[in-house]
């Protein structure tokens, strides 16, 4: 379990990263997922295309010094409030992306954008009902 209290050490890589794409999500080619999630990837996004619903993904696995960019991005960018900065991202250790198998999605009915508006699209519904 990796949350705001359990953290994993900055040595932690998944052994079983593969590129994303092999599960057929589109722009899986730039991020990679541990392996065993894979199948079940693919049944999602084959159920998906069948409905006629799009989703692709903005982002997979992150190393460890990755969360430490993301989060000190996320920093500069909001005046170094920690406060606000730790209700969307997380700290270095404690983001699920470390483990491989946390992504987010979106889809092309907002440009693949990352962020809160996915949840209103067609693709956000679909998948809350589906997954």
């Amino acid at each position: 379990m990796v949350n705001k209290q359990y953290k994993l050490p900055s040595t932690y890589a998944p052994r079983d990263l593969v590129s994303a794409s092999e599960s057929g999500i589109r722009r899986g080619e730039n991020y990679y997922l541990r392996e065993i999630i894979i199948p079940d990837l693919k049944n999602l996004i084959n159920d998906a295309k069948t409905e006629g619903i799009d989703l692709s993904i903005v982002s997979a696995y992150r190393s460890y010094q990755t969360q430490v960019d993301t989060y000190n991005y996320w920093l500069n960018k909001n005046n170094n409030d920690t406060e606000y900065v730790d209700t969307f991202s997380a700290r270095a250790g404690h983001s699920q992306h470390q483990l491989g198998t946390t992504l987010d999605f979106s889809t092309n009915e907002i440009n693949d954008a990352l962020g809160d508006s996915f949840a209103n699209t067609k693709a956000g519904k679909w998948l809350a009902k589906n997954a």
